[in-house]
């Protein structure tokens, strides 16, 4: 399927952190459907 609106822009998000090696820091529990992505709340 293909990935649309901000699912669309939470993927490349996704894509950037993990191919960085970075955490991705966001309050969006979304971000969770992404395997390999490492990401926290900031708080």
């Amino acid at each position: 399927s293909k990935a649309t609106g901000n699912l669309a822009q939470d993927a490349w998000f996704a894509a950037l952190a993990i191919e960085s090696g970075c955490d991705w820091i966001t309050t969006d529990r979304d971000y969770a459907r992404f395997p390999g992505l490492t990401w926290r709340a900031p708080l």
